[in-house]
């Protein structure tokens, strides 16, 4: 057998500047000699930037090699033969954290803390947080993201409704405009409340609350309260008389159960035409334990009111502006004149601009968790849910007369859900 030696790179010096300060693969670096394979020659291997090779001694070796040490051989080393762990890296590479979860399944998962929120605007949309993930891209027409009408999510190409969205478990449908089975985010919870954010890029898991899961998940917790008792705020003030207040009050530890209670409160009018956007929102959460078992709840409340911004293509970009914008309700006389064809303001269709276009919606949302272990090697975790909806969209249509004198009318789309559901899981 061929006799060698290879000297242990220094964990401090070597490994961290080439793979990245989270490479941590020895608790001591010490030297390690190989009597099975022939010498290996580190600086050739390091100017080439193939691939290296941290190795984890086997038990085949473990009779002349230390328990802390470890082996970066070149390729094709016989040594690599008898090892049971092998992790490749590739240098001056950003690697990707891979995350598995479910039964025998993995994801490309990426997680948000409630620090990246934190640190974020107050009362950003989190789909504007997480747009700084790989694949993600977000767009809306307000400074906050939360203009529902306006807002689109992309996940490496996949569209907003070829995409599952949770909130503790419960669903929240493909958040769209006007869907049928769930509400925008913005509308569930305050971004203030919200603890992590996940997404899982590529088709859901089975045990998603989706029906629109192909393209990914996007997963929202929110914070459990806190152990202290704790008083919290946030103000912003912006341009356009923005302003929005959040309030937050946790009770702490009574006993094994706490709860938190928010009030948030906020308007701004739109950048450009005329209108304002207007929302309150209540958010309240329990959570208490028994022993190794949890039960979580949570009663959310959002009054939103808004109005609507005119959609526009690159032809009407050029020709009206880019400040151009649906006629205000104070501006009724524009209203008429453009159903009867006199345009005065560029317009040359009936589609370039309506009147009275706003949004309503009220929303009430509960649900409880319980998560309860049976023995070290089964848990069942339970949760029901229900949301209830009412809304309405308007818009003046130039199409339908009210009458022989008025040649628009008062279209509106009313909106309504009820709905609530129960999933439960033995794992």
């Amino acid at each position: 057998m061929p006799q060698c030696s290879a000297t242990k790179l220094a964990l401090s010096e070597d490994l961290p500047g080439r793979f990245g300060t989270d490479v941590h693969v020895a608790r001591r670096a010490v030297p390690a000699y190989c009597r099975r394979c022939a010498r290996v020659d580190w600086r050739q291997e390091f100017r080439t930037k193939t691939d290296y090779f941290i190795i984890d001694q086997g038990a085949s070796h473990e009779a002349h090699i230390p328990a802390e040490s470890y082996l970066l051989p070149r390729r094709g080393c016989a040594f690599a033969s008898g090892i049971r762990t092998i992790k490749t890296f590739r240098p001056f590479q950003q690697r990707r954290k891979i995350t598995i979860f479910g039964s025998g399944q993995t994801r490309q998962v990426d997680s948000i803390s409630h620090e990246d929120v934190a640190k974020s605007v107050p009362g950003e949309s989190p789909l504007a947080v997480i747009e700084k993930l790989p694949g993600v891209n977000f767009q809306s027409s307000d400074a906050l993201g939360a203009y529902e009408w306006s807002t689109r999510l992309t996940i490496r190409g996949f569209n907003q409704n070829q995409l599952g969205f949770t909130l503790d478990d419960v669903p929240l449908g493909d958040m769209s405009y006007a869907n049928y089975n769930g509400l925008h985010i913005s509308r569930a919870i305050s971004s203030e409340n919200i603890g992590r954010v996940t997404l899982s890029q590529g088709t859901g898991a089975l045990d998603t609350a989706s029906t629109s899961n192909l393209g990914g998940t996007v997963q929202f917790y929110s914070a459990d309260p806190a152990d202290k008792l704790t008083f919290t705020g946030a103000q912003t003030i912006g341009s356009d008389s923005a302003r929005r207040t959040f309030v937050g009050f946790d009770t702490g530890l009574i006993g094994t159960t706490k709860a938190a209670f928010s009030f948030t409160d906020e308007r701004a009018d739109k950048w450009r035409g005329s209108g304002s956007r207007k929302q309150q929102q209540f958010n309240s959460k329990l959570v208490s334990n028994f022993g190794e078992n949890r039960l979580s709840a949570f009663v959310n409340y959002s009054d939103r009111k808004e109005a609507d911004d005119q959609d526009m293509s690159k032809e009407m970009l050029a020709r009206l502006g880019w400040k151009w914008d649906n006629y205000a309700l104070s501006d009724w006389q524009s209203t008429i004149n453009s159903a009867k064809g006199i345009w005065t303001k560029g317009e040359t269709s009936m589609d370039d601009a309506y009147g009275c276009s706003s949004g309503l919606r009220k929303d009430t949302l509960a649900g409880a968790t319980f998560d309860a272990k049976a023995n070290d090697n089964l848990n069942w975790k339970t949760t029901v849910y229900h949301h209830h909806d009412r809304g309405a969209g308007t818009w003046c249509t130039p199409y339908t007369a009210s009458s022989a004198t008025v040649p628009v009318a008062m279209r509106t789309t009313e909106y309504q859900i009820s709905r609530s559901g129960v999933m439960s899981a033995l794992t």
